[in-house]
């Protein structure tokens, strides 16, 4: 897997550009303790989804604990956390990192 301690001289420049890329996309832990209920744009940024892809993923029935209060589409935030710790969702910078070890993997065992 490509972290920070991997030396530059292993890299290819796509790899190294494709880890910068990353680096910088990757979700930022919450900082602050989170509130009750999460908005959209809260949970967006807390997975690292587009907002789109929020209402897309809430409209088809693949997050759970949402609620609508007061006409605003909120979502339990003990329950989106306990869904992120279960795996049920894998964040972009999961998803490239899980390639980028699988690509490091198999690297010597093609023909």
């Amino acid at each position: 897997m490509i972290d920070a301690n991997t030396p530059l001289a292993l890299l290819t420049l796509g790899q190294f550009l494709e880890y910068q890329k990353n680096e910088r996309e990757k979700p930022k832990p919450p900082t602050t303790e989170l509130p009750i209920y999460l908005n959209p744009v809260q949970l967006a940024d807390l997975i690292g989804w587009k907002l789109q892809t929020v209402y897309q993923n809430h409209h088809n029935g693949k997050i759970p604990g949402a609620r609508k209060i007061g006409g605003r589409l909120l979502f339990d935030t003990k329950t989106i956390m306990s869904w992120i710790e279960d795996n049920a969702i894998k964040t972009k910078a999961q998803k490239v990192d899980d390639l980028m070890s699988y690509q490091l993997r198999t690297k010597g065992k093609r023909r």
